[in-house]
């Protein structure tokens, strides 16, 4: 073998990428291991990972946040990728609940509690991990924010400071959102902040803060009073888009040219709406109102087509209802004879293999019988056609639905909880008699792939906290999850 390895490694390396590609990925692996120069060929060997990435398909959804930038990674980079999207693929299949492979801890700086607990009814997640998994950003009762660096477990920002806490006492924190940039090669966090100002009870600030993560330098870069006082449902920052949900409106703005627009007549939760490059999804509707789920799409870019510029514009946005800010949206056709009690968009994803079309998952609650709710996976398809440019408009076409699966009893209170890059999650359910919560772990494609109908229930996952404590990291897959105590965040990881 050795001899037939250093006979290989003399080809020229288009021949020696052409017969790699002829194996598969687990003959790849195994070649590696017969010798140390075959593993340095084989790792080093961009061409073959950057390969076998554009053939996974859907299910493995490797981890590439927008901020990498895959022609840069070179083969040890690539291979890390896949390697990873393999494992745990891996490690989210079967009937046993998805193990963790690596466990973080990190120790939260809260002196004589002064920021209060992990333990109140933010709006959004309390505890989450900013995309990449690097960075872990908490939400105290007290209104404090904070921002962590995983590995060094250093918290490298506080807002407010606690030093300044007192020059503004009427700052009641509802909701914040979290993004990663780069910026000339230096690593940028984006916080954003809803807070209500009493006892001007009818104004809420809407702040953007860049910190700088080297420097752990901030700056505001956006404060607007947006005049959104009822009910807070998260705030969602992807890239250059920034999107408040509230209870009857979305408030958007485009933070880089200062513009705002907000779409009125909507109501819709956190789970329900997903950002993806230049477009909002949706899914829109309620059960026991006598119309049907819906899909639907917001371009962005048209949205803010007639939208004024500049922060001194007055009123400085726009009011747009939404039945004409988004593209006709379509029906989410319920199983025969069956009714829909809610629709919850689980998965909005663009193909990492560089392709145009976006793919959407959701997943559905329809009632059986009177005592029994099962869930039906679906998959649709944004589809571009762009022969001409200047003026295409995407298509939304259904693609799939799955069998029935994950069966439960209509009284048990349900929630929803996914990664949206892979379509793997977990529901949760609130147990009245216990006062607990049961997490059961879930893989969409699981169900779209479940041909035979099997009950598809795996074991729960073992988390000791409430689940507005709990966040998924959107590309790795990791869960942190905060401890009763307040005192520390865990963070497992699965690939």
């Amino acid at each position: 073998m050795q001899k037939s390895g250093n006979t290989f490694l003399k080809l020229f390396p288009s021949l020696r990428l052409a017969v790699l590609l002829e194996l598969d990925i687990k003959d790849v692996f195994a070649l590696q291991a017969t010798s140390k120069e075959m593993q340095n060929e084989i790792v080093a060997n961009r061409g073959l990972w950057y390969a076998h990435l554009k053939r996974l398909g859907d299910e493995y959804a490797p981890e590439i946040p927008p901020h990498v930038d895959v022609d840069a990674l070179q083969g040890p980079g690539l291979k890390g990728v896949v390697t990873r999207a393999l494992r745990a693929h891996a490690n989210w299949g079967g009937e046993s609940a998805p193990k963790a492979v690596r466990q973080t801890t990190v120790v939260l700086h809260n002196p004589d509690g002064a920021m209060g607990n992990l333990r109140h009814g933010n709006s959004g997640h309390i505890v989450h991990l900013v995309p990449g998994g690097e960075y872990l950003m908490v939400g105290w009762s007290k209104g404090f924010l904070q921002c962590y660096h995983v590995l060094s477990k250093e918290c490298i920002w506080t807002f407010p400071d606690p030093a300044s806490r007192t020059s503004i006492p009427d700052f009641s924190l509802k909701a914040f959102g979290v993004d990663l940039t780069v910026e000339e090669g230096e690593t940028k966090l984006m916080v954003a902040i809803t807070g209500q100002l009493q006892p001007k009870e009818n104004s809420c600030v809407l702040e953007l803060y860049k910190i700088n993560v080297l420097t752990k330098e901030s700056i505001m870069v956006l404060r607007r009073d947006i005049g959104i006082t009822t009910e807070h449902r998260g705030v969602i920052l992807r890239g250059e888009f920034l999107l408040v949900i509230g209870e009857q409106s979305i408030f958007v703005a485009n933070w880089l040219t200062a513009q705002f627009v907000e779409i009125t007549k909507v109501s819709l939760h956190a789970d329900r709406i997903r950002v993806e490059g230049d477009y909002v999804v949706c899914v829109i509707g309620s059960y026991g109102r006598g119309k049907p789920f819906q899909l639907a799409v917001i371009p962005l870019k048209k949205l803010f087509a007639t939208a004024p510029k500049g922060v001194e514009v007055t009123p400085g946005w726009i009011k747009v209802p939404f039945a004409e800010a988004s593209l006709p949206p379509i029906d989410i056709e319920c199983p025969a004879e069956q009714k829909m009690q809610g629709a919850h968009l689980l998965s909005v994803k663009p193909t990492w293999r560089r392709e145009s079309d976006i793919s959407i998952y959701l997943v559905a609650e329809v009632r059986k019988d009177f005592g029994t709710i099962c869930r039906y996976a679906y998959k649709y398809v944004l589809k571009f056609d762009r022969s001409d440019d200047s003026h295409y408009v995407p298509s939304l076409v259904f693609e799939a639905i799955s069998k029935p699966a994950h069966e439960y009893h209509w009284e048990m209170i349900h929630y929803v909880r996914a990664l949206p890059q892979t379509g793997r999650g977990f529901f949760f359910f609130y147990v009245p008699n216990t006062g607990g919560f049961i997490f059961e772990p879930f893989s969409l494609h699981e169900m779209l792939n479940n041909e035979e109908g099997k009950e598809l229930s795996k074991d729960a996952l073992s988390l000791n906290a409430g689940p507005d404590a709990i966040h998924m990291e959107h590309y790795s897959g990791a869960i942190a999850f905060a401890t009763p105590d307040s005192a520390k965040v865990i963070i497992n990881h699965y690939d």
